[in-house]
């Protein structure tokens, strides 16, 4: 029985890691190298050479090939005997450290072949990495060892009649066409892979030769057209920028060049390692003012610096990395408000209209009664878990939580201890108002903030 894995490196060792079950499978003595295919060939006669205890149950000839399916292959023309291949892991003699850890003889794998991948049987869980392990040359000697077979397979598959025996035949016929043609299909994604390699290394070539002269964006921007994979050239451009540019506005002139040429555009809208070396020195300021902007279907976002956010509408000064209201239009732009999800109560608290960053902030009646409701909710919660917590508990009932929930033994401890009311009011507040329990209590008790500027003595 053969099983076709691939190895990676665990700590100092190599190792097969399987995706159930054993974690990982060493190699006794020699080791293979990292990042290739092996053949593990497990026949019969296995069960002796590892000395395992004879099943309970009786075995057939081919049981061994229920190691993949203990490992996390999925074997359908095999069911598992109970407690089998436990044992075989637990007692073979492979398991030869102090520590037990699983180790495979040498004599028992060795570098797969195109050719076995004709006959293993975890086929289909390899199928789709082929490319990843054999170069252009194995697939060429492959085709040219198999290409002519595959032809005259092709020319021989009939359907004469429906016996037993002919749909047998097309079977068989059918399952070796499909791993030879699978085989072969790979062959296109290993030229891919060698194309983009190639293109790598022109790349770097190029980038190579920038680096050695002046910078300067014009130079730079002219070899761009030349370049296929832009993340590296954007990376080191926008490292090498912020070394010689001092002046902000001259680096978002520079960004606003960028952004104005469709490729470059498209390559660092989202491109967080080139945002990263710029984000030290770029302010994001507000960039609206003066406008009536509606916040009833804003939501908290954790900002991240993009290309979107630099050229996007603003309201105050946005800080990436933290949080925001973001109020999409219908054509997808982004309008970014300084601020998290108490400013909307605020502006509800204020009767749905707050002067906010130079501009009027917004919400629609609908939001601002649910909203209005919502922290009349908070103070009834507050009062209910102090003096009555089986009747604050009724406001959640809707909710149908399961019986241990922690709210329902907060509730008990309540009531025989006062100073555990403030857990319950915490937890019901939680799980209605869905903000922090700290935070409601604040923008219902807490007026509305008055300048922080200290009087002169």
């Amino acid at each position: 029985m053969k099983l076709a894995y691939s190895t990676d490196r665990f700590g100092d060792r190599i190792t097969i890691s399987f995706r159930y079950g054993l974690q990982h499978l060493f190699f006794a003595g020699r080791q293979p190298p990292a990042g290739k295919l092996l053949l593990l060939d497990l026949p019969t006669e296995t069960a002796t050479a590892l000395a395992v205890a004879p099943p309970t149950e009786a075995a057939s000839s081919d049981d061994l090939s229920l190691f993949a399916t203990y490992i996390g292959e999925i074997n359908d023309n095999a069911p598992l005997p109970a407690g089998y291949l436990a044992e075989w892991l637990t007692r073979a003699s492979f398991l030869q450290t102090p520590q037990q850890i699983p180790e495979l003889p040498e004599h028992l794998w060795r570098p797969a072949t195109l050719d076995d991948l004709l006959e293993v049987q975890n086929f289909s869980s390899i199928a789709w990495e082929i490319d990843e392990y054999f170069d252009l040359a194995a697939f060429r000697d492959f085709g040219a060892r198999y290409l002519p077979e595959v032809q005259e397979r092709l020319q021989l598959l009939r359907i004469e009649s429906a016996a037993q025996e002919t749909i047998a035949h097309l079977q068989t016929e059918r399952q070796r066409l499909e791993r030879l043609l699978t085989i072969l299909k790979a062959a296109p994604d290993r030229l891919a892979a060698d194309i983009l390699a190639l293109q790598y290394h022109f790349d770097q070539v190029l980038i190579e030769a920038l680096k050695q002269q002046p910078f300067t964006v014009e130079r730079w921007l002219a070899v761009a057209p030349q370049i296929t994979t832009l993340g590296d050239f954007c990376l080191e451009f926008a490292r090498l920028l912020v070394q010689q540019t001092v002046d902000r506005a001259s680096l978002e002139q520079t960004i606003r060049q960028l952004a104005a040429i469709p490729r470059l555009c498209a390559a660092i809208a989202y491109d967080q390692p080139f945002w990263e070396q710029l984000r030290p020195y770029l302010a994001l300021p507000a960039t609206v003012s003066g406008e009536e902007i509606d916040i009833t279907q804003a939501r908290e976002e954790v900002i991240h610096l993009n290309l979107a956010l630099f050229e996007g509408r603003r309201v105050g000064a946005i800080r990436p990395e933290r949080s925001a209201l973001v109020v999409r239009a219908e054509d997808g732009k982004a309008t970014y408000i300084a601020g998290q999800r108490k400013l909307k109560f605020q502006v509800a608290r204020a009767g749905g209209r707050l002067e906010r960053y130079q501009n009027t902030l917004i919400m629609g009646d609908q939001n601002q009664n649910e909203l209005h409701t919502a922290l009349l909710e908070v103070e009834l919660l507050d009062t209910l878990a102090n003096v009555d917590p089986p009747q604050a508990l009724a406001r959640i009932a809707h909710l149908n939580l399961p019986a241990d929930h922690p709210v329902f033994q907060a509730a008990t401890a309540a009531g025989k201890d006062a100073r555990q009311a403030r857990i319950l009011s915490d937890l019901l507040i939680e799980l209605t108002i869905g903000i922090d329990a700290d935070i409601a209590r604040q923008l219902v008790r807490t007026p509305e903030p008055v300048s922080r500027r200290r009087r002169r003595r």
